[in-house]
Order: structure tokens, then sequence, then C-alpha cells
């Protein structure tokens, strides 16, 4: 199933305190940075790859080598991998010269690089590949021979393991506990695992029964208990058409009807955007309705509040559906730091989550707030402006792109491009 991805235009603050925030990576322009609850930017863009933090800590690549940040954006272990994974249980695999091994958050080498492959550590245990796979434990002796052919992490006890194209489970001392059946086995969620045999899905517990029958086309992981399933429908190129899908919980039981054309993944808020036809609205865990589908287009929630369009005019709701702020504009976009670029007739102005005016409806276009400032046109010319809407920097450029790492692309009448600093300097790329 489709999933829907979300650019944001985010603007800066500076790094202190950072580290008691959820901090989330985001693309600008061609780098990553990161940025707190509110879409303000706390570590600069200047990655070329950045992942979730995971134990304090985040993987991120300059270059071509990998190394990792704190939540303020000091590096912590220096760029000198080949590639790295997140820190689990104390441990992050690293690869350099065609090998993994293991690291602490020192940086010391706690498991050599003598393996061909590993996974990361799940439940004391992660998977190694030399010819074949078994796991090792923290010290990297092998406590699992290598026999299998893959191999899913530890889960609640049990790892998914093939051998001859076929799956089972086994437990941590390498006894076959749910015998090689399947042609494909899930990690164990919430006491029950995925599996399929001859393109149907079903689900079983740990014992190996089955609890939910090889009905199903398509089973979703299981969060939280629930997740998404259609019986109907075929799969082509990898991807599942004519489908009727509902939310169904590990038990098998369908919470909604097998109704909709797609459910996608439960974001903020809670919630998850259903479709029928082409009509948009947002469901929660029991299957209900909270936001009816109406909606002719619909974004995902982002603090709080979902860009929502019906019969070409657009608006915000909050969780329950109940509509904050006006559909009345004719374009509107994403709050970033507080503040949404929204259109009437043909000008841009900005928004706060009020729906009061802060930013005059005056201008031709926008590239929104980031780091701060906004691009925006007025008379045929392109210039930046502050969250009070005064200049900082002339309106003189043909086309004018947002701040990241505290530069921006610009473009003269003369098609000459340069890079400028947040006080119209030009400065090197």
């Amino acid at each position: 199933m489709k999933r829907i991805f979300y650019l944001f235009l985010i603007c800066s603050i500076a790094a202190k305190n950072a580290s008691s925030q959820d901090l989330k990576p985001k693309k600008v322009s061609i780098f990553y940075g990161y940025v707190d609850q509110k879409g303000i930017t706390v570590i600069p863009y200047q990655f070329k790859e950045a992942s979730e933090f995971s134990e304090g800590l985040a993987k991120v690549v300059k270059g071509e080598k990998t190394g990792f940040i704190d939540k303020t954006g000091k590096t912590v272990i220096p760029f000198e991998y080949d590639r790295a994974f997140d820190f689990s249980e104390g441990l992050a695999k690293v690869m350099l010269n065609g090998k993994a091994g293991f690291i602490d958050k020192k940086n010391q080498l706690v498991i050599p690089y003598s393996f061909r492959d590993a996974g990361s550590f799940k439940e004391g245990l992660a998977m190694a590949v030399n010819d074949k796979v078994g796991f090792i434990d923290k010290t990297g002796n092998v406590v699992i021979p290598y026999t299998y052919d893959s191999a899913k992490a530890f889960s609640e006890g049990l790892s998914s393991v093939s051998l001859n194209k076929k799956s089972g489970y086994i437990d941590k001392t390498g006894k076959t506990v749910i015998k090689f059946g399947y042609d494909r086995a899930n990690a164990f969620s919430d006491g029950v695992a995925i599996v399929v045999v001859g393109g149907k899905f079903g689900v079983i517990n740990k014992t190996g029964k089955l609890v939910v029958p090889m009905d199903y086309v398509v089973i979703y992981n299981f969060i939280n208990g629930v997740t998404q399933a259609t019986k109907t429908g075929k799969i082509v190129n990898g991807e599942i058409e004519e489908a009727k899908w509902a939310l169904i919980d590990k038990m098998g039981k369908a919470l909604t009807d097998f109704k909709y054309d797609e459910i996608y993944a439960f974001e903020e808020g809670d919630l998850a955007l259903v479709k029928i036809g082409d009509k948009y609205g947002y469901i929660n865990r029991q299957g209900k309705e909270v936001v009816a589908v109406k909606y002719e287009g619909i974004l995902g929630f982002r603090y709080g509040l979902s860009l929502v369009m019906l019969e070409n005019k657009y608006g915000y709701i909050d969780y329950t559906g109940k509509v904050v702020i006006d559909l009345k504009y004719d374009d509107a976009r994403e709050f970033s730091e507080g503040l949404a670029p929204v259109m009437i007739g043909d000008k841009y102005g900005f928004i706060d989550q009020t729906g009061k005016v802060i930013v005059p409806i005056k201008y031709e276009g926008t590239e929104g707030f980031s780091e701060g400032l906004a691009s925006v046109q007025l008379d045929g010319k392109s210039g930046y402006i502050n969250k009070e809407g005064k200049i900082i920097i002339p309106f003189k450029y043909k086309s004018a792109y947002p701040f990241t790492g505290g530069k921006a692309l610009t473009f003269g009448f003369n098609e000459k491009h340069v890079y400028i600093d947040s006080k119209g300097n030009e400065v090197k790329q």
C-alpha cells in the first residue's frame, strides 16, 4: 500500500536545551537537519543522510562517511565509518572495509570486524552473517551456530529463521519451537506473528496455533494491537491493486468494514488517514471515523492541525474533525514554526495556528519559512522577510530558495546563481 510523504519547510533556533526535546530529521533542499515538535530547526541542515535518535545518539552522514551526533548537534563519534546503524542495547553495528563490527557510545570497538554482515542487538543477541546466519552475544561469541539462510532479530524470545526456503521459529538456545512450514514468517509482536503460505496471510500465536485464518491477501504488521488487512485485490509489481481494506485486531476481528481503498499508517494524534474513491477522512484505533470521509484533499496532521480541501477551498481541522481555520483559502500549506502560507485570489500571506493573519496577504508567491526567513515574491522580484513581515533581504532576485545551513541559493535576472547568508551577503556554496 502506498504511503504519503510530506515535505516541510522549517526554521531555526539555537540548540540550547535540545537534549530535552524530541527531535526528528527533516530534509530541506539537499541536506538534513533536525527539528523539534513545533518544526523549529534545532540542528542545522548539513547532513547528506540523517536517522532518528536512538539511545540519545543519531547516525548521520557527511561526505561519504558516517558518524553519530547528540541532541545538541555535537559530533560524539567521528565521521570515520563506511556505514553505521542505530544504537541498540548500547552497541551499534558499523561497517569498515566490507566487514561488520560493533562499537559502544565511546567509540570503542567492542566486537571486532569479523563478520560479512550483522544485525542490531535485540534481547541480548545479534544476527551475524558469514557463509550462513547465526547469532552472537555482546562479547562476540557465537551462541547459535551459523546454520540458517536468513534470520530476523529476536522478539518476545523468538526469532524467525529460514532454511531451504521455509521459515520457522527458534528460541535463544537455537531450539526449533515452531516448525519450518511457512513461506514467510514475521517477528512476534503482542504475542502473535504474521505468516504466509502459498501467497495467503494469517496470524499465529507462540504455540504455532493459527489465530487468524489464512484468508488474507495482505496483512500489515500489528502496531499496538491493530493493523490494515485485505481479503481482496491482487499484487502487481509489488503493489496491491483493487483491494478493499479494513482495520483488524490481532485475533482477526474486523474493527471496520472492508470498504476503504486505502488505510494509511497511524501517525500524529493516533489517527490513520483513509480513502474511499476520491474522498479522505480519518479513523482511530477502534475503527471509528473521527473525521468523515468527505475531503477532496488532505495532508497528515502536523502540530495538531491537518490541512484539508473541500470544493477547492483550503482550511485546517483538529484531531476531532472540528474546523478550526475556515475553508476559505484558494491555496494553503503546512505550518512551519507556527506559521502557514495561505492564498486568497492570487496573493499569499501567512497565518498563525488560530487563523490570524500575521503577514499580510499581498505576495505573488512564497517558498515558506526556513531558518527564520521566508522567500517571497512581489512585483516579479524575490526577497526575504521575517515572521513579522519585515523585509530583511531586498527584492532583487529572479528566484530565491529556502535557507539551509545558513545559506540560500538565489538566481539573478542575468541567470547567474549565488549563495547568500541571512544578511544577503554573497557566500561560497
